[in-house]
């Protein structure tokens, strides 16, 4: 394992006071079409700053007729114990990428525009596309499935679906699209995944974007078209997230422990900014010529996952 890529999943950088936890930063950037890893404290417009990379074009598990679905990363975030990476692109793409030597696990054409995936325990994984108002859930069993001309997948109805997450202490699938949160059982079964549809909340506000768990709680944070929410799925009420509820056009939002503890895009340009932006702090990291869509710290997600750490 090259050296700068064992530092990132050791979690660590060395410092002139020793060793400081440091968190990377998993972005999509649109410019160039590419996945990035990039460590949150250097200078974004330095080459150093990037600690991992990958694109359809380099890859030698995509054929060039398949380049066309990565077209805009839409979503990214770490799964596997921080060993993988899922991504969905706009162009169709829903892709599982192993971070330490890139090799394609899965990938598939998951619809129009999707804007997000998540992967179930046993290893299935749901992507959820705007456009054609859909999640599809996947099997990665080989059984049945022979990535990505041949997958056995569902197709299920949410309006403007952008967001899909596993919620581990309660067995079951949430899922936001524009005016609604939705709570979906899984069978479990690797062969034959189904899910089947429980509750449906509205959401305060429509124009629900992105969601996803809120760092040490129960919480999932969503965002919609002027505002970002706190969503309590024991007691399935809203609030106002408490660090940045008045924020318009936020496309991504991820928390970690230690501060500045919540990193978010805001759009600037159309749907995209080459910024990012720290809630209630004047920090910021900035790319020339990017156009970053969502971005996540790159941490465990102990919402979803058993984790290692």
């Amino acid at each position: 394992m090259p050296l700068q890529l064992l530092i990132i999943c050791l979690g660590v950088l060395l410092t002139s006071s020793g060793y400081v936890r440091a968190t990377p930063i998993i972005a999509c950037e649109q410019a160039q079409g590419r996945l990035l890893l990039i460590d949150e404290a250097s200078n974004w417009n330095d080459a150093q700053s990037i600690l991992w990379s990958w694109s359809p074009d380099g890859s030698p598990d995509i054929p060039q007729q398949h380049v066309p679905w990565f077209i805009n990363f839409s979503d990214a975030k770490s799964v596997l114990d921080e060993t993988h990476v899922l991504a969905t692109a706009s162009g169709g793409a829903v892709i599982l990428i192993r971070l330490e030597d890139k090799k394609v696990h899965f990938y598939a054409h998951a619809g129009v525009n999707p804007h997000s995936a998540e992967i179930l325990p046993d290893g299935n994984i749901i992507s959820a596309s705007s456009t054609d108002n859909m999640l599809r859930i996947f099997s990665t069993d080989a059984s049945v499935t022979s990535f990505p001309d041949s997958v056995y997948s569902q197709d299920y109805t949410l309006p403007s679906a952008h967001g899909v997450v596993w919620d581990r202490a309660r067995t079951c699938v949430w899922a936001v699209g524009y005016q609604t949160i939705r709570r979906y059982s899984y069978n479990f079964d690797r062969q034959k995944p189904m899910l089947q549809e429980e509750a449906v909340f509205e959401l305060p506000e429509k124009g629900g974007h992105d969601l996803f768990p809120t760092w040490g709680s129960n919480d999932l944070m969503i965002t919609t078209h002027s505002k970002i929410w706190s969503f309590d799925p024991v007691e399935q009420t809203f609030s106002p997230y408490p660090l940045l509820s008045e924020a318009v056009r936020v496309k991504s939002i991820s928390e970690r422990s230690q501060k500045p503890t919540t990193v978010y895009m805001q759009a600037c340009e159309s749907w995209w900014c080459d910024t990012i932006r720290f809630a209630g702090s004047s920090k910021t990291n900035q790319r020339e010529g990017a156009r970053f869509y969502k971005i996540r710290w790159w941490l465990p997600n102990h919402f979803s996952y058993e984790t290692k750490r």
